[in-house]
This record gives structure tokens, sequence and C-alpha cells, in this order.
């Protein structure tokens, strides 16, 4: 899987431009468009057909969608290219989680499970059915509006597969109620209950507040001291208390507009949704942006799934 040189976000093998900062990923081949063999980008002629490939590998990047590579120029082939996308769209979210030695057993769960036959396939045909027609109207042009319903689906989908197909396979028990948040924007969520449910925050050996009135006024000041540093206004929707004697000044808060936290031993942090970048999981911790976060191996777990669906609604 490769990176975006600039902001370091995980990218598809097949993407042209990354996704989070819209610049152009560094190739340095050519697709045939008749044998679909790569080539060095100096080259006049296929190296295993001989067909002319300088001039036809521009034509053939104007029909190709830069995120998930998509090919244009070959409809009929489009459902088998959208099954390939999501297996890597799976890879790229297992180097997310930090899953990454799972990936074989995912692929055959997509197989086997049901999913494929059930609702991957289903899906599929809906979604080549628009993809074409809005290709048809507006070309490559209507590429932006394209790659988000391919990526909104894809969302849905993944949320499906993991709660409802292959809960067996997953690191940490994921609730069946997140494919109900699979909408394409974030208008009419309500968070505090989206947040109950994606975090089961209950379950964790920690001190939870599911409401803002709940919290105890000389916690929520002593979290305003030390991380919890806000003049937009917000309020604590999910408080989790990671201090030994429940002074409230280390732990997280998640509101309608940002994460803050601060964990032992480490700075106080704030993101806002519109600016998630970079979710990456390790074995004793998340990164945010690159900044140190660690509640639990549980936590952190449905934490990293959380973000990943807020950073597609507030992407600025």
């Amino acid at each position: 899987m490769k990176q975006c040189k600039t902001c370091q976000s995980p990218l598809l093998d097949l993407a042209k431009f990354c996704h989070n900062c819209g610049r152009q990923t560094e190739s340095t081949e050519f697709l045939c468009l008749k044998c679909g063999v790569n080539n060095p980008t100096d080259a006049k002629y296929c190296q295993n057909c001989g067909f002319s490939i300088n001039t036809s590998a521009v034509k053939k990047e104007a029909n190709i969608s830069p995120l998930y590579g998509l090919n244009f120029s070959d409809l009929k082939t489009l459902p088998t290219q959208l099954k390939q996308a999501f297996l890597q769209t799976i890879s790229m979210m297992l180097e997310m989680e930090a899953e990454q030695k799972q990936e074989a057993k995912y692929f055959e769960a997509f197989e086997k499970s049901g999913f494929r036959q059930d609702r991957f396939e289903e899906e599929s045909i809906q979604l080549v059915s628009e993809l074409e027609q809005m290709f048809r109207k507006n070309g490559s042009s209507d590429f932006p509006e394209i790659e988000h319903k391919v990526e909104t689906t894809f969302l849905k989908l993944t949320d499906i597969f993991y709660t409802r197909y292959i809960p067996d396979l997953l690191p940490h028990v994921l609730s069946a109620f997140i494919p109900d948040y699979s909408e394409d924007s974030a208008k009419a969520v309500n968070f505090q209950k989206m947040f109950q449910i994606y975090l089961s925050a209950n379950e964790e050996s920690v001190t939870v507040y599911e409401k803002a009135i709940d919290i105890p006024l000389e916690k929520l000041i002593n979290a305003r001291a030390s991380f919890f540093k806000t003049q937009m206004g917000d309020v604590p929707l999910i408080f989790v208390d990671q201090t030994l004697f429940g002074t409230g000044t280390e732990g997280v808060i998640f509101t309608a507009k940002a994460i803050f936290w601060k964990s032992h031993f480490h700075r106080s942090n704030m993101v806002e949704y519109q600016h998630l970048r970079t979710l990456t999981r390790y074995r004793n911790r998340l990164e945010i942006n690159g900044e140190y976060f660690n509640v639990s191996d549980s936590f952190n777990y449905k934490t990293i799934k959380l973000l990943n669906r807020l950073r597609f609604w507030f992407a600025d």
C-alpha cells in the first residue's frame, strides 16, 4: 500500500491523486490500452504487444478516475473493477487498523460469508448504473461526484461487512447498529447517540459520562484547564475520565465538532473533525494526525472506526 508523499495518507494502489490533499501521485509507468501491461513513461510502443502507447496513454488518463482508478473507457468491466477497488479499500482499512495479517481471512470471508452474493453484488449493480449515467452525462468532469458516490457506498458496505458478516474476525466487538450511520452527510445525525453506539464506552474500565449534565462541575473545570480548551462553545457529548482518582485532568472528550484528549505523560491535543488527516492504529496506541492517543486497545479500535467516518463527513 503506497502513501502520499505530502500528507502521508494511505492510498489505493491505483490512485492517481491523493484523496486527502489532492497531490498527484508519482508514476513511472503507462498502462497499455490493448494488453494491460505496464510500460516506462517514455515508451512509444508497448513492450509486450507493440501497440502505440505514447499518445493513447494520455487519452486513457482522461477516462480513469483518480482515487479508485476506475476505467470508464471499458464500461463492461466496471463490476469487476468495483470489486477489485472494494478489496483494495478493505486492504487499506486493515493497514490503518493494524490488521494487515488478517487480509487473507477477510478476502476469503468476502467470497464465502454470503456478503458478496447477498449485499455487494446487489449494490454493485445499482452503483454501476448510476456511475455510467453520471459519466455519460458529464464525462471526467463528474469524477469528484463519481468518486464521492463510490466512497459513500464502500464505507456503507464495509460497515455492513464488518459488523454483520465477520464479527468473529474483528479484534474487538463493534455494534451491529454502526451501519445505521452510513448516510453521505452528517446533517441529520444525532451525534450523542452515534458516539454511544460506536464507542460502547460503558464497556470500558474507565469512568464515562454520556451526557454533559452528568459531568461533575469540578471535573469539567479541571478538564477545561488541562485539555478541553475550546473557544467554539462545544458541549461534551462523551467524556472519558482516565485519571486514577477521578480528577478529570486526563481523558477524552468528543463534541459535535472535535475530539479533545490528554493521555498519560503526553501533551493535550485537539483536532476538529474537518481537519482529520491521518489515522493509524498500533497495538498500544492510536496516532491521530500523528499525535499519540491511548485509552485501551478496544477503545482505540472503536475510536478509529468512528473518526474514519467523521473524517469522510467533515472533509474540507
